[in-house]
């Protein structure tokens, strides 16, 4: 097997990988056709992943009927039989046993609650995710005082271990880390899961959970010495060239209603600022820059022109000028929308449509609005989608949202209302949120501190493409609103170089570990308990027809909510009994009470069961729907339309999927538990 530093990483540790032995099936094998049913359920099949070096065979222990499987692919388990003291599970890709074969359990992972985690932002973390080989390590260093240094002491002396290529003493509690700082961001393009076998809730407000890592692309994926497939490369990896530029994309969200137009004189300057650096940093191809105007419904008034317009595509510093023709043209409205709030998520909507695609390095859409996006229940909004549905769709795509809310002395009745909807519609940077308030009394001064914050952008974007710096601190210049809103532009351009960093080095996965992390930084937690540092994001993997039959479900809710809405002769409970939902229950069996809740109703799928996550559907009670006014109703069956909306967009996305079969109904998406009912 060809070395690397990548393999050095885990391929000292081997001997302290276990035999992966979960849970010992009681079940009986399954019908012909059907996988096994996970034990209590009766619906929801078992499930395995694979792990290097898995080889097909035609019986337990018979021929080979096919090369090594790709690491972590997911099957479907149909039986399990043991075989010369060895223990076998026949699997299939599919649900419908198209065609099976046996796999020896020494090379797969049971997974029966399909969660997956996957390394969440990493600008703004103080310590790499560190993977433990207990639980108990967590809890007790939990438990420590003077967390954050013990966590860099644990990844210091880690990383001597790795660098002089010895395996940690026995007692060493770590077993692998993420990726550095300096390796940059595990690119998109390579498909990484950590699948999660176990979460302990135990702590208050923390998470650890049990995780195998697999990376199904790494040439360098460590297969057991002897295996079956050992030697061989798994696909592309380290240095691997796939043709694309490594660069990024910054796209400029403006809203250019009345009062705006000091805001876009300013965007003109900063946007020509940004060109500037990359010439002069010699970087002219690594980023690109766009601008998309938004104002409103055009229906209610026609003389604003547009709701939304491209003022120009993605640009290099080399095509400027066309750029900077366009940018010249924009103008503010010079008459009034017909609602204070404007149609942000429409001028979103319309920067995420432009072709991220080409850039390896994702990108950042900067939102610059002093208005909150217009209602869900208004109906000249252009689009469906929440804050939150286009805060999925950007994360699907690896776009950052960067919202800067200009809070003005006129809009202040609006202000919670905009700050909330654009706090769900943030990114976040290692643990703080890219949503930005400024703070103004004038448009003079508004426009000042926007200049301000995107002079940390531009300066830190200068410094990191140039040598390589870090987010800097607060300036000692101008009043504290100033000085914390360049040292936000700062910390958000280094994010920026992050991501652009990942892609230029091809920062790759780790090949193969089970272990334990924490689901949030606890160093952080330690010195500010309001703070949470997400290490990782918390998604469960469904298949393109769980997806499907998830949003019919939900589609029906809306259907029998809107037709009992507000209506006090009609039950929305009752409706429920009596429709197509519980076509296959005895409605008599099911008795309504005030504390009934959806959940236990028989039709919601099986696997949102038992996740960790805060479901409002599952406990929503008849007591809840009945308590409600008509207009918070409506808001409860607008979350429901968005959540639609967002499964339409995520079966849209095809690029999000990983394809696993060739039934198309079997592909894999990772849904984040916050978009879940």
């Amino acid at each position: 097997m060809r070395k690397s530093g990548r393999l050095t990483r885990l391929a000292a540790l081997t001997a302290l990988i276990p035999v992966l032995a979960l849970l010992l099936f009681q079940a009986p094998a399954s019908a012909q056709g059907a996988p096994m049913l996970v034990e209590g359920k009766k619906t929801l099949y078992q499930r395995l992943v694979t792990h290097p070096g898995a080889i097909p065979y035609q019986s337990p222990g018979g021929a080979a009927v096919g090369p090594p499987l790709e690491a972590f692919t997911v099957l479907y388990v149909y039986e399990m039989k043991f075989e010369a003291g060895l223990r076998w599970y026949r699997c299939g890709a599919d649900a419908k046993g198209t065609n099976t074969f046996w796999l020896n359990f020494d090379y797969v992972t049971l997974w029966n609650n399909n969660m997956t985690a996957m390394f969440a932002e990493k600008s703004g973390r103080p310590q790499p995710v560190l993977f433990f080989k207990r639980a108990e390590s967590l809890t007790q260093l939990a438990q420590t005082a003077g967390i954050e240094g013990a966590l860099r002491d644990l990844t210091e002396q880690f990383d001597k271990y790795l660098k002089s290529k010895q395996a940690p003493p026995e007692d060493f509690p770590v077993v692998a880390e993420e990726p550095s700082d300096e390796e940059g961001k595990i690119p998109n393009k390579n498909f990484y899961l950590l699948p999660i076998l176990s979460v302990d809730n135990s702590l208050e407000g923390l998470k650890f959970l049990e995780v195998v890592a697999i990376n199904p692309g790494d040439p360098d994926i460590m297969i057991p010495e002897g295996a079956p497939g050992a030697g061989q490369g798994q696909g592309q990896g380290e240095g691997a060239d796939d043709g694309l530029p490594k660069s990024t994309g910054i796209c400029f969200v403006i809203d250019t209603t009345i009062s705006m137009g000091p805001y876009i004189d300013a965007t003109r300057e900063i946007a020509k600022r940004i060109f500037d650096t990359l010439q002069q940093s010699g970087k002219a191809d690594d980023i690109y820059v766009a601008i998309v105007a938004f104002r409103s419904s055009v229906e209610r008034a026609p003389g604003i022109e547009y709701t939304t317009k491209l003022i120009s595509d993605f640009t290099s510093a080399k095509d400027r000028a066309g750029f900077e023709r366009s940018i010249d043209t924009v103008e503010e409205a010079t008459v009034s929308t017909h609602s204070y709030n404007e149609d942000s998520i429409a001028g979103i909507n319309r920067a995420l449509d432009l072709n991220w695609d080409r850039f390896t390095g994702g990108g950042t859409i900067i939102l610059i609005t002093d208005a909150g996006p217009l209602d869900l229940s208004d109906p000249n909004k252009a689009t469906s989608d929440s804050a939150l549905t286009v805060h999925e769709k950007a994360e699907a795509k690896k776009v950052h949202i960067v919202p800067i809310h200009l809070k003005s002395p006129s809009g202040q009745r609006n202000h919670a209302y905009a700050e909330k909807s654009y706090r769900g519609m943030a990114s976040q940077y290692g643990g703080e949120s890219a949503y930005i308030d400024l703070r103004i009394q004038s448009a003079a001064q508004g426009s000042a501190r926007y200049s301000s914050f995107m002079d940390g952008f531009v300066e830190n974007l200068r410094a990191v493409l140039e040598g390589g710096g870090k987010p800097q601190d607060k300036p000692e210049q101008g009043d504290e609103d100033t000085q914390e809103g360049s040292r936000r532009g700062a910390f958000i351009g280094y994010s920026i170089y992050l991501n652009w960093l990942g892609q230029t080095k091809n920062t790759a996965p780790m090949s193969v570990v089970r272990s334990w992390i924490s689901d949030k930084d606890m160093g952080v937690m330690e010195k500010d308990a309001s703070l949470s540092v997400r290490t990782v994001d918390i998604c469960i993997l469904l298949t393109r027809n769980q997806l499907s039959a998830l949003g019919d479900t939900l589609s029906k809710l809306v259907e029998i909510g809107e037709k009992v809405m507000g209506d006090k002769d009609s039950d929305f409970f009752t409706s429920i009994l009596n429709s197509a939902l519980l076509s296959g229950t005895d409605p008599k069996l099911i008795q309504l009470t005030p504390a009934t809740k959806l959940g236990e109703m028989g039709f919601m799928a099986e696997f949102l069961e038992g996740l960790p996550y805060d479901s409002e559907i599952m406990t929503f009670t008849k007591a809840d729907w009945e308590s409600m006014t008509a207009p918070s109703q409506r808001d409860f069956i607008q979350r429901l339309k968005a959540k639609i909306a967002a499964y339409q967009k995520f079966n849209d996305n095809l690029d999000g999927w990983y394809k696993n079969g060739e039934d198309p109904g079997e592909w894999l998406y990772r849904v984040p538990l916050t978009m879940l009912p």
